[in-house]
């Protein structure tokens, strides 16, 4: 077995564990400051042991799909082999999102 070709493919929309923080802010307006400072803290410290300070997700309002990804990635995977789909032995499909 020969390795002919490799690409990956990252969801557009890029945020942050401050962007994160806000929308839980920004979800949680009806509750008691106090309660939702408390919250955010303790989420800051979680996302902060993650050991991530960005993450990038799909970007839904422009209605990017986990499939649209692997198609892209496949695509470039093949014209970096110089092949065409009809060539392929074997595809090799790893990902880390739920979203498949």
């Amino acid at each position: 077995m020969r390795i002919e070709g490799i690409s990956l493919a990252v969801p557009s929309l890029c945020i942050t564990n401050c962007d994160i923080i806000s929308k839980v802010r920004e979800a949680n307006s009806t509750l008691p400051p106090h309660i939702v400072n408390r919250y955010c803290r303790v989420l800051k410290q979680l996302l902060l042991h993650a050991g991530a300070d960005t993450r990038y997700v799909r970007d839904r309002d422009r209605g990017e799909t986990a499939f649209e990804l692997i198609v892209d990635a496949v695509h470039s995977a093949l014209r970096k082999a110089d092949l065409k789909p009809e060539q392929l032995d074997l595809l090799i499909f790893c990902g880390v999102g739920r979203g498949f």
